[in-house]
């Protein structure tokens, strides 16, 4: 919801901050307003999916359980809150990155890079 949450969040791992992967009103020239929220609920709907907007738990296995006695697609629209993600994942993503920058944060997040790299397991 308002954005690609998981690649924000390794864009601001890897120290270089966000690059347009949050939905946000434009000024013009760059993404830098509200985040824009997107009702997933009522396009599935257009598609023709039976949609379940899950606000609790409860809404959830609710939801799941009908979905199986459903003959279309179905979708859920679980609303996050930006940001709200566990930061990393609780694991490290190996992928490529700036090596030389002028910024500080991606020349550690460089440094943190290969000391991950060094520690991962040789297949």
């Amino acid at each position: 919801n308002c954005g690609f949450g998981c690649i924000n969040n390794l864009e601001m791992t890897h120290g270089i901050g966000s690059i347009a992967t949050e939905f946000r009103y434009t000024d013009g020239k760059k993404p830098c307003g509200d985040l824009i929220k997107t009702d997933y609920t009522k396009i599935g709907e257009a598609y023709g999916m039976k949609t379940y907007l899950c606000k609790s738990v409860e809404e959830l296995r609710d939801a799941l359980m009908d979905s199986k006695k459903q003959t279309v697609a179905c979708l859920f629209d679980l609303k996050v809150v930006p940001k709200t993600m566990t930061d990393g994942y609780g694991a490290w993503w190996n992928v490529g990155m700036a090596m030389v920058s002028e910024s500080a944060s991606v020349r550690e997040a460089a440094e943190d890079v290969l000391q991950h790299r060094a520690e991962a397991r040789k297949y």
